[in-house]
């Protein structure tokens, strides 16, 4: 019932992928905070003002700590909706911290002998960024590693060493244990919460965050965009006549076919409610988006559903609404989102119904009248 959370809803990037680059994101700031909380006791320590190694880490983690966590607030929606961005971002935040601001603290262990602050900075490695599993043994690893050609450097003992590695040890269990009950958490609560249980799609809330995304993305690379607001024709007379469990099982069909036809891993198609559909694609023409909804209006009327009523067709059809979205040449560029999108592709829809069903109409977005369609029978 749930496939769809194994589909991309836009550029290739699964949702649990998705998921995740939200995530790591919002975890920088928190990572910098922690770090910069804990590492004030430094200020207190009698050999900081001695110390250049304390000095320079302390000066190295803040400035690094505020820059992200300013640069990810101030920036989030725009990093998050590009996912090559997001995640340079995440992996450049890692690195500088691990790598250079918590390199003097290291030095400091090795000077006393406790690898404390490697343990730290290896406990918040492991737990604050969300990982799939494949990245948790070479994360740990290339961690322990450099560590290791550290303590080499600056000839740690061999006590130091075994230390090092003991604690990456568990750390790749305490990541395991906490990221996967963590992330089979996140996936059940997005289920839940944006999954339409009956037909396995997005429900209204999914699909509008999903739609939201596409649409961020095609502001930025210049894409036109569809959007299609599908009514099944007559859903109320067939679900009296036939009964609610059969009209739960049309709904399923109809479903599916909709998924058919809008197969590829960047579309959206969610349950808005009812038995109303909204489809989200990238395409690259009026043209094409017409097409679509045209294959999309034949195909639902060719799985022969008999239809309660027969003026319009022996068996269930679809009305079909569409606006198309061009970032180049749209006159409201900076404010156009999705329930706008949606709206204009609901008057369509409703132009259609009134015109006699089972025909698709497209909004016309260069008309005057923002209430007026032009017809696209198909």
């Amino acid at each position: 019932m749930f496939k769809k959370m194994k589909t991309s809803p836009f550029g290739g990037i699964s949702e649990l992928k998705q998921i995740a680059i939200e995530q790591n994101i919002k975890r920088i700031s928190y990572a910098a905070c922690i770090l910069i909380v804990f590492e004030i006791k430094i200020l207190f320590d009698p050999s900081f003002s001695e110390n250049i190694f304390l000095q320079i880490g302390y000066f190295l983690i803040t400035v690094i700590g505020l820059f992200y966590t300013i640069f990810t607030l101030v920036n989030y929606k725009n990093i998050v909706a590009n996912p090559k961005k997001a995640r340079n971002v995440f992996i450049s935040y890692w690195i500088l911290t691990a790598c250079l601001g918590m390199t003097p603290f290291f030095i400091s262990d090795i000077q006393k002998g406790m690898p404390v602050n490697v343990g730290i900075m290896l406990v918040l490695l492991c737990v604050i960024p969300m990982y799939v599993k494949s990245d948790i043994i070479p994360v740990v690893l290339g961690y322990t590693v450099f560590n290791v050609i550290i303590a080499v450097s600056f000839e740690a003992g061999i006590n130091y060493i075994v230390d090092v590695v003991s604690l990456a040890a568990i750390g790749i269990v305490l990541a395991y244990l906490v990221q996967q009950r963590y992330i089979d958490m996140i996936v059940k609560f997005k289920l839940e919460t944006r999954i339409d249980p009956l037909t396995g799609v997005l429900n209204r809330r999914g699909g509008l965050d999903k739609m939201q995304t596409v649409i961020e993305l095609s502001k930025r690379h210049g894409m036109a965009v569809a959007v299609y607001m599908v009514d099944i024709d007559f859903f109320k007379e067939f679900n009296d006549k036939y009964g609610h469990i059969k009209g739960d099982q049309v709904l399923k069909e109809i479903t599916e076919e909709i998924c058919k036809v809008f197969a590829r891993s960047a579309d959206v198609v969610c349950r808005f409610g009812g038995e109303e559909f909204v489809v989200c694609i990238s395409t690259p023409s009026i043209k094409d988006a017409d097409l679509m909804a045209k294959r999309l209006r034949r195909s639902i009327e060719h799985l022969a559903i008999v239809s309660p009523r027969s003026e319009v067709s022996d068996f269930l059809t679809v009305s079909v609404g569409y606006t198309v979205y061009k970032p180049s040449g749209y006159a409201d560029y900076d404010t156009i989102d999705e329930i706008a999108l949606i709206a204009e592709a609901d008057a369509a829809m409703y132009a259609a119904k009134n015109s006699g069903r089972n025909t698709v109409y497209s909004f016309d977005s260069k008309s005057d009248n923002n209430d007026v369609v032009e017809i696209s029978i198909g």
